[in-house]
């Protein structure tokens, strides 16, 4: 009996044992997968249409070390920048932007939660609280003075909302 009971014990799978062995299998599998995900990822073998019409580094560009070192374009001499805004349809109007008002930090708050998005897969989004924003645009309100005329908005006139901020 002795014999039978631990031949039949040897045969029970250990619960433990069998758990390990899943999440050592499990484990392996998720990392060859994220390495197979990362070797078709491979940003030389796909297309950028934006990014190729930009004046931006190529990923064609890498390690071709005939390129000059320095800048893609020379810097524009500021008298041969425009001068003037460019004219927008008739519902669109330029304003600048006063940090220090809590009307205009409100608008480009609601701008921002709404639209703002740091990644492709929409998981980052602007989420900071009213309070950090307000002293944020304070903090910018004393920074732009005599500057006003570098932070702009372009307001649908028809909406009577904030539509770019920069």
């Amino acid at each position: 009996m002795a014999d039978k009971d631990s031949s039949s014990g040897s045969n029970i799978e250990n619960p433990d044992q069998n758990s390990d062995e899943n999440a050592v299998s499990s484990y392996k599998a998720s990392i060859e997968n994220l390495v197979q995900r990362f070797q078709n990822s491979n940003p030389l073998d796909q297309k950028h249409k934006f990014w190729e019409t930009q004046p931006v580094g190529q990923f064609t560009d890498v390690g071709n070390s005939g390129l000059p070192e320095g800048p893609i374009e020379l810097p524009t001499p500021l008298s041969e920048v425009k001068q003037e805004p460019y004219n927008l349809p008739s519902l669109y109007e330029w304003t600048t932007c006063d940090m220090g008002s809590d009307e205009i930090c409100d608008e480009v708050y609601v701008l921002l939660r709404n639209n703002y998005v740091k990644d492709d897969d929409n998981m980052f989004r602007f989420n900071y609280s009213r309070s950090f924003f307000s002293g944020l645009c304070a903090l910018l309100g004393i920074l732009a003075v005599g500057m006003l005329e570098f932070v702009l908005r372009l307001r649908g006139s028809w909406l009577l909302s904030l539509v770019v901020f920069r």
